[in-house]
C-alpha cells in the first residue's frame, strides 16, 4: 500500500489552520416529566411493585407513550397533597 501525498509542499500545508470536527455539546434541560424510576424515587416508594399497584388501581396519575409510562411532576405533587402522603423521609448520615 502506498501513501498518497497532497500536491502542496509540506511547508505550505503547515501554515493552514487545522480543521477539527467539534462534538455537539450535551445540553441538560430540566423537564417536568419523569420516567418510572424517577417517579419511584420522587415519591419515595420502596419498590417498583408499589408503583405498579398504584398504576393498576388508577390511583396515581400517569401518561402512556407507546409502552413507556411518564409522570408529570406537578400531577404527582397534586396527588401527594390530595392523598396526604409525602415522600419517605431520607436518613441523614
Amino acid at each position: 500500500m502506498s501513501r498518497l501525498h497532497s500536491v502542496q509542499p509540506r511547508a505550505e500545508r503547515a501554515h493552514r489552520p487545522r480543521q477539527v470536527a467539534q462534538q455537539p455539546r450535551e445540553v441538560h434541560v430540566e423537564t417536568p416529566w419523569l420516567h418510572a424510576r424517577q417517579a419511584l424515587a420522587y415519591l419515595g416508594l420502596g419498590s417498583r411493585t408499589a408503583l405498579g399497584r398504584l398504576i393498576v388501581d388508577h390511583r396515581l396519575p400517569y401518561h402512556r407513550l407507546g409502552t413507556r409510562l411518564w409522570f408529570h411532576r406537578a400531577e404527582l405533587d397534586a396527588w401527594l397533597l390530595a392523598t396526604g402522603s409525602g415522600p419517605a423521609p431520607t436518613a441523614h448520615r
